[in-house]
């Protein structure tokens, strides 16, 4: 078996964050005031009212496209119903159509219909189409008519995360919690923000409170695992990890306990686990991970197979030349291993350098040795 500390540790790969991976887009709100917005109406085709209690009925069904037809029928109308521009706009949102959304939602407030979950469904439409300081400007807005708009607070702290304002981020989690302190979303993004600048004790109880109020999100656990594995705690990040995987057996999870296993020196459940990853995704990282594993217990054929395989869907990541390369020196192909170990350190691989001056006297000696051969092999044929 390898030592652990030999050159070849550095290719532990860091675990993957889900969240990172996986984030879902932020989404539009259905207003607050929704449900107290029908109006009277005598349920006859010419009447606005009609058609605006049929659209709203259509939103809450999630018929987005009959929704916005039923607004357009009161916007044709009256035109100067800004109520039906608003849930015309938050129809288009759902349907991701943020560009016309936008309009709506500009000509409602036109209209002067100033409600605060209308500059919010803006700002969401707009962070959607990447108007990042346009998105701030109307969460500010929603957050001044409305300071108890939680998850308002909750987006813009987003919106600062997006942009390495952890603190900010921090600030706004804190108040969409206090507002809402039953949301576990809100814990779990403050969690992220508070590991970004490494309070990873603080971190870890809102990753806790967020898995005790919804406790079967594999997100929540793997992001935990990692919080837990940055303060040294191997055995709980091996446990969250597993308990992920017992939520959502995906090739990332079982990627992240692989690496755990790795870092406990268990090299066969590692290769067992990033197996699994690779049965679900053959990802080159994978193979390479798998490949560190099979190092430390000197499967030198199994290194190199698994690198060129790395290599085949990856070849610009020097950590597979490299490890490759300590590979074809333990089995003495070391020509191989010399263009390997050079194309590592083209690549940026900061021990390909140290590995090579090492390899040099050795390869000299070898080309000594053939060159002493085919000098006697010919003496041979002409006497």
């Amino acid at each position: 078996m390898k030592d652990n500390n030999s050159s070849s540790s550095n290719l532990r790969n860091r675990e993957i964050n889900k969240n990172e991976k996986n984030k879902p887009s932020v989404n539009i709100s259905h207003s607050d005031f929704g449900l107290n917005a029908l109006r009277n109406d005598k349920k006859t085709l010419g009447n606005p009212n009609y058609f605006f209690n049929k659209g709203l009925e259509k939103e809450r069904q999630k018929k987005y496209k009959d929704a916005i037809d039923d607004f357009t029928q009161v916007i044709e109308i009256n035109p100067l119903d800004g109520e039906a521009f608003y849930y015309r706009g938050e129809s288009k949102a759902w349907l991701d159509n943020y560009s016309d959304a936008i309009l709506d939602f500009d000509k409602a407030i036109e209209l002067n219909f100033k409600e605060s979950q209308c500059y919010y469904n803006r700002g969401i439409s707009k962070f959607n189409l990447g108007d990042n300081e346009g998105a701030l400007n109307d969460y500010n807005q929603s957050i001044e008519l409305n300071p108890n708009h939680a998850i308002c607070f909750f987006n813009r702290g987003r919106l600062f995360d997006k942009f390495q304002g952890f603190k900010e981020a921090i600030l706004d989690y804190d108040k969409a919690i206090n507002i809402n302190p039953d949301k576990a979303l809100y814990y779990f993004e403050r969690a992220m923000s508070k590991s970004s600048i490494q309070d990873y004790e603080s971190a870890l109880l809102d990753f806790t409170k967020a898995i005790e109020l919804e406790d079967s999100n594999d997100f929540y656990y793997n992001n935990r695992a990692i919080c837990k594995s940055e303060m040294g705690d191997i055995p709980g990040t091996l446990d969250d990890f597993s308990k992920a995987i017992e939520i959502n057996p995906d090739d990332v999870s079982y990627y992240n306990r692989g690496n755990c296993y790795n870092r406990l020196g268990d090299y066969e459940k590692a290769i067992l686990d990033f197996n699994k990853s690779i049965e679900l995704n053959p990802l080159a990282m994978y193979y390479n991970s798998r490949a560190n594993s099979k190092y430390q217990l000197e499967d030198n054929t199994g290194v190199i197979k698994d690198c060129t395989q790395a290599i085949r869907l990856d070849s610009t990541k020097s950590s597979s030349y490299y490890l490759r390369g300590l590979a074809e020196i333990e089995v003495n192909k070391v020509d191989a291993a010399y263009d390997d170990l050079r194309t590592a350190h083209e690549l940026g691989h900061e021990k390909a350098l140290e590995e090579l001056q090492r390899l040099k006297p050795v390869l000299f000696n070898l080309i000594n040795t053939l060159y002493s051969r085919v000098k006697h092999f010919f003496r041979k044929i002409l006497m």
